[in-house]
């Protein structure tokens, strides 16, 4: 088991400068990577007997002889390049031609990562295999080599840069007080004024206890979109995820509007008189107006995810003192933040010029709420804590135990609209959710 500890560099104008070019080579090396991986499918996909192999893989059965075709369809991608020692051999050109900045182990994490995708496009949903547009983390292996943190300081391919540790943080001390961390990354955040550089050390065992308390009991969580509802023998919790979040969301409009004005008055040549960007090649110019205004976004897109993190890992210690023995739905939250694939009607018209019309029904689903709320986070969250005292999250499957359909009174399932947010059980109103998290 491993955690994670951040640590702020002290870094001068010439580390940044270094900093920056190494990862503006990270970059590219990744991008190279990339290409070499979506040559490699494309050649495996036009291979005629891998998708002979595969489609004898999906119809068989028999398990024996499923492993024996699946051993043939890794040698099949093998052959056309599609393996992680293939992208690791492939990025040691690239290493040798930027030694003095990349060294081989954050090269072997890039191809590491790039074979991630490949294998979240080949098993996984993935539907393409992207470029990068920037990175902001580069990983080590181990504390020997390569990145390196080595009595209170950053050690790699020459440079050497002080870390903050401060004085009055008792759980940083009594981490790093565990021995060398297991490896170390470097990262950078943007803000207002700039990037602001971290180190990241991944330190064996259990974090040191910070303000945790596990009690023991049952809890029942009905976990929602947008709201968790809470239910133990001692207490009952139904709140919004995130409560403040929408004061981020406005600031991010207000800053994408001024963005989208100063990129017009920059560059009206590319606009038609509807403001509707023209088809064709374009070369945008930027205002340093723009490029201030680029970094508060990010900054506000950064702030927004700690903001969030924070409320679930202090909403996560609630629950957990509560009791250690937690029970929820398992919810695909991928599914709830697809579009809808039918394009169907409404069965109540509408009268227009005094004819029945039926309006198409909204694709749209719950995609901008989970953006938001973020509701699979806290699960997660959850189990993380729960696995540091040896036990886990006991998740049910919702399609036979349907706990919002079911009424105890009379052992029925009944369904409700969505709307209706309260049920009549033994002649009492409850709260839907929070019966949920009861049952």
């Amino acid at each position: 088991m491993t955690f994670v500890v951040q640590l702020r560099l002290h870094t001068s104008a010439h580390d940044e400068a270094v900093l920056n070019t190494r990862f503006n080579l990270a970059k590219h090396i990744q991008n190279v990577l990339v290409k070499e991986a979506r040559k490699c499918l494309h050649d495996l996909e036009q291979d005629h007997e891998y998708w002979h192999t595969l489609s004898l893989y999906r119809r068989e059965t028999d398990k024996l002889k499923k492993k024996e075709i699946g051993a043939q369809l890794k040698l099949l991608r093998e052959s056309h390049g599609v393996s992680k020692s293939h992208l690791e051999q492939y990025v040691k050109v690239q290493q040798h031609m930027f030694k003095q900045n990349i060294d081989s182990q954050a090269c072997q994490k890039i191809a590491a990562r790039v074979f991630q995708g490949v294998e979240k496009y080949l098993y996984g949903n993935g539907k393409k295999l992207n470029y990068v547009k920037e990175v902001t983390t580069i990983c080590g292996k181990q504390n020997c080599t390569g990145i390196r943190y080595v009595k209170e300081t950053l050690v790699w391919n020459g440079l050497k840069i002080k870390v903050n540790i401060p004085a009055d943080n008792e759980y940083i001390i009594e981490a790093l007080a565990y021995g060398n961390p297991k490896y170390c990354a470097v990262k950078r955040r943007m803000f207002n004024n700039g990037w602001h550089w971290y180190l990241l050390l991944t330190i064996d065992g259990i974090p040191p206890k910070k303000n945790r308390i596990i009690s023991q009991g049952k809890v029942g969580i009905d976990i929602g979109v947008s709201t968790v509802a809470v239910c133990s023998d001692t207490a009952l919790i139904l709140e919004k995820l995130a409560p403040d979040v929408s004061r981020y969301n406005r600031k991010i409009a207000s800053i994408q509007r001024y963005m989208d004005r100063s990129k017009h008055h920059s560059n009206p040549q590319y606009y038609d008189q509807a403001g509707r960007i023209k088809k064709g090649k374009k070369h945008w110019i930027y205002s340093n107006g723009y490029r201030k205004a680029n970094r508060q976004l990010k900054s506000t897109y950064a702030s927004k995810a700690l903001y969030i993190q924070n409320c679930h890992e202090q909403l996560a210690n609630r629950i957990l003192e509560l009791g250690d023995e937690v029970v929820v739905e398992h919810m695909n939250f991928k599914g709830l933040q697809k579009k809808a694939k039918k394009t169907e009607r409404k069965s109540t018209p509408i009268m227009i010029k005094g004819k029945p019309v039926y309006p198409y029904k909204r694709k749209k689903r719950y995609g901008k709420s989970l953006n938001d709320r973020a509701p699979a986070s806290l699960i997660s969250i959850i189990d993380r804590k729960l696995h540091y005292e040896e036990k886990e999250i006991h998740k049910v499957n919702p399609m036979k135990y349907r706990a919002s359909q079911y009424h105890h009174d009379t052992n029925e399932y009944v369904k409700h609209k969505l709307h209706e947010r309260w049920k009549t059980i033994e002649g009492h109103q409850v709260q839907r959710d929070l019966y949920s998290g009861f049952l």
